[in-house]
C-alpha cells in the first residue's frame, strides 16, 4: 500500500519533524536519528546465533546506510564499534569500507587498523560448501581484504531492497 494510501504525506511527515529531500532523483527522509554502525554492532551482542548477527548488521544497517543521504553517510561509520573478537572486529570494518568505497565515502582510519584483518578466511554467511564456494567466486572485495568471504549479491541485494527491486536472496 502506497504511503499516501496510509495518511502519510508531507504534511504528516512535516509534523514529526522529518523532512524529504530528494537527491538525483532519490528520496531520502531528513530530520531523524539513524543508528550507526558503532550502535548496531552494539545491538547485536545478544544475537544467539551468527547467522543472526550476520543478519542484523547486513540488513539491519544496509537499510540504514541507502537511506541516508550520500553526503551525510560517513557520519554512520565514523565512529569506530566496540569489539566483539577477531572476526566480527574484521566484518565490522569489511563493512563500513565495503560500503564506503562503493559509495565514494571516506573510509574511517579504525577500520584499516591492523587487529580489524583476519589472517586466515572466514563465510559468516556460508552454511555450507556450496555456498562457500559462491563467497569465493564472487567476493564483496572490501570484505575479502579483512579476510571475511561475503557474496557481493548479497550487497547488491541491500541496494535493491532499498530501491524497490526485490531482494529474494535475502530469504534463504
Amino acid at each position: 500500500m502506497p504511503a499516501a494510501d496510509r495518511g502519510i504525506d508531507n504534511e504528516w511527515l512535516a509534523e514529526r519533524g522529518i523532512g524529504v529531500e530528494v537527491v538525483d532523483g532519490r528520496v531520502y527522509y531528513t530530520g531523524w536519528q539513524r543508528p550507526t554502525l558503532a550502535e548496531v554492532v552494539r545491538g547485536t551482542e545478544g544475537c544467539g546465533s551468527g547467522m543472526q548477527r550476520y543478519r542484523q548488521l547486513m540488513r539491519y544497517f544496509g537499510l540504514c546506510w541507502f537511506n541516508v543521504p550520500p553526503g551525510d553517510r560517513f557520519g554512520l561509520v565514523a565512529d569506530e564499534p566496540e569489539s566483539l573478537g577477531e572476526r566480527w572486529d574484521a566484518f565490522a570494518a569489511g563493512y563500513a569500507e565495503e560500503l564506503c568505497q562503493r559509495d565514494g565515502v571516506d573510509v574511517p582510519a579504525w577500520a584499516h587498523r591492523p587487529e580489524r584483518y583476519l589472517d586466515y578466511l572466514w563465510f559468516p554467511a556460508a552454511p555450507t560448501e556450496f555456498f562457500r564456494l559462491m563467497a569465493m567466486t564472487a567476493p564483496a572485495p572490501w570484505f575479502a581484504e579483512h579476510g571475511v568471504l561475503v557474496e557481493d549479491r548479497e550487497l547488491i541485494a541491500a541496494r535493491d531492497l532499498i530501491e524497490g527491486k526485490g531482494a529474494a536472496i535475502w530469504n534463504r
